[in-house]
């Protein structure tokens, strides 16, 4: 891999060559990093579309006692070229995403077409949640 300027955004295989790098003790930080930040995106975002203000006081429990929905509990990335996760539907994934209803206390683990008919959050909030998640910036395995 040769060296580019650090403004210039990787491509997915780039960053999953650069994760395989890392040490372990490197990759669980980072994996918890980007799990912490992915749930608080989507907190928020989902927070604002149902009308809760968001103070910045506001920690990432207090977030999802407010919205009392549809909790992110990860999103796992199988790496670029992969499938390895499946959905509750049976397709083959790459990115799936765990999610928790809240009052029904009960976990799905979803693609992102059944993610949408599950939560019947609508296509414009789903993308919403998705340009303000990280995604590509490191894995979660």
């Amino acid at each position: 891999m040769s060296l580019r300027n650090f403004h210039t955004p990787l491509t997915e295989a780039e960053v999953d060559e650069i994760y395989q790098l890392l040490t372990p003790k490197q990759r669980k930080y980072m994996d918890a990093f980007t799990k912490r930040s992915k749930k608080s995106k989507w907190l928020e975002v989902l927070a604002l579309k149902k009308g809760i203000i968001v103070t910045e006081d506001m920690d990432t429990e207090q977030l999802a006692e407010a919205v009392n929905d549809w909790i992110l509990v990860e999103i796992l990335d199988g790496g670029y070229g992969n499938r390895p996760f499946r959905c509750e539907c049976g397709m083959p994934l790459r990115y799936q995403y765990i999610v928790t209803h809240k009052k029904q206390n009960k976990t799905y683990k979803l693609g992102e077409t059944c993610l949408g008919n599950y939560t019947r959050l609508t296509p414009e909030i789903i993308r919403d949640i998705k340009k303000r998640i990280p995604f590509d910036t490191f894995r979660t395995r």
